[in-house]
């Protein structure tokens, strides 16, 4: 892992525009603050896929009501059931 980071200035065109450029980047960041910068575009990042995934495809449907949560995983729980009971005992060899 690198202890020191460096800035590269490449000096093109205007000398004295390049060397004020280069005497305004006395920046030092810590490893924290990198770490806020990665994160922050990380954030963004995905915050900006989330919002396209939802223009595509719309939002999550609400979830059911409480009294309905226990029919919907009753009907899951036979549904598996089912496709088990298939699976092992109505295959073609």
């Amino acid at each position: 892992m690198w202890s020191k980071g460096a800035v590269v200035v490449v000096k093109r065109g205007d000398k004295a525009m390049a060397d004020a450029i280069e005497k305004g980047l006395d920046i030092r960041y810590t490893n924290n603050d990198r770490y806020d910068l990665v994160k922050n575009r990380d954030r963004l990042y995905w915050q900006a896929k989330i919002d396209e995934a939802q223009l595509y495809y719309g939002t999550n449907p609400a979830p059911p009501p409480k009294w309905a949560r226990k029919i919907v995983a009753g009907f899951a729980f036979i549904v598996y059931g089912f496709s088990v009971f298939v699976d092992k005992y109505l295959k073609i060899h």
